[in-house]
């Protein structure tokens, strides 16, 4: 799987600089226009920093030896939390790419953004705009999307579908894209958003953007932690601490590293 930090940097990689790029909004596009320009960024931008704040938290929390803390790793609490976070995102997915709402209604996804945007723009930008869209296969891009969590949203979330009850289906009700995927869908959002700003979005929350800042999950996480003893449990209570490394522990050499990082943020040796 990509890395936290190798996920970041696909989120904010940027096409080649075009006339887009360095144009004042209001030369783009009349003053009408643009003031409902940007109310578009500022929706669009909000949905994507939930969508990628959720994923975010989801992999700090996939990532996390929760076996340190819980006697459970998959105890009904951190598998609903889990379970919430990945639904939360195909919905929001969804959203961002399905063109229907309820009863058939015309959504606003980011296909009908692209065409508000190529039909108001002023003629001198309608290349640039065409050679953004083309570079990034724009309308491929969406199709496969749109197919991706389509089937999962109505088939598992949205609805039962007869296939999935009986059996006769490859999808279980209790299935969810895997990490993985839900990240290749952000990124590929993530650089779909890019055609239609000008200027550089802000897509991650503030606080998740700066990998090695320290962020508000990183810091419950390390609460739960230091509340379980596990830090100081080779010095608190040596039997138990060779019982549970003898046990459960020493085969997961990433439960040692964190230990260890958490150790040395109290001023203990590693171990």
């Amino acid at each position: 799987m990509t890395t936290l930090e190798g996920w970041i940097e696909e989120l904010f990689t940027r096409r080649e600089p075009d006339d887009l790029d360095n144009a004042d909004l209001h030369r783009v596009l009349d003053a009408p226009e643009a003031a409902s320009y940007a109310r578009l960024v500022e929706v669009f931008t909000w949905e994507l920093q939930r969508l990628l704040g959720s994923v975010f938290v989801l992999r700090k929390i996939q990532a996390f030896p929760l076996d340190l803390v819980v006697r459970h790793p998959e105890a009904p609490f951190w598998r609903c939390v889990k379970d919430s976070l990945y639904e939360a995102s195909i919905v929001r997915i969804h959203k961002l790419i399905h063109g229907h709402s309820q009863h058939g209604k015309p959504a606003f996804p980011l296909r009908r953004f692209k065409n508000w945007l190529g039909m108001h723009m002023k003629d001198e930008y309608r290349v640039a705009f065409k050679e953004r869209r083309k570079a990034v296969q724009f309308e491929s891009r969406c199709r496969k999307l749109e197919a991706m969590v389509e089937r999962l949203r109505n088939d598992v979330l949205g609805h039962l579908s007869e296939e999935v009850v009986f059996g006769r289906s490859d999808l279980e009700v209790s299935d969810f894209p895997d990490i993985e995927h839900l990240c290749a869908a952000c990124v590929q959002l993530s650089r779909l958003f890019h055609v239609l700003t000008i200027g550089v979005p802000v897509l991650l929350p503030v606080e998740y953007a700066t990998v090695n800042q320290e962020s508000d999950i990183d810091e419950l996480l390390g609460l739960l932690l230091q509340a379980s003893g596990a830090p100081t449990m080779p010095e608190d209570d040596a039997f138990a601490w060779k019982t549970k490394w003898e046990s459960e522990w020493h085969s997961d050499p990433h439960a040692l590293e964190v230990l260890n990082q958490h150790r040395e943020k109290i001023g203990l040796p590693r171990i």
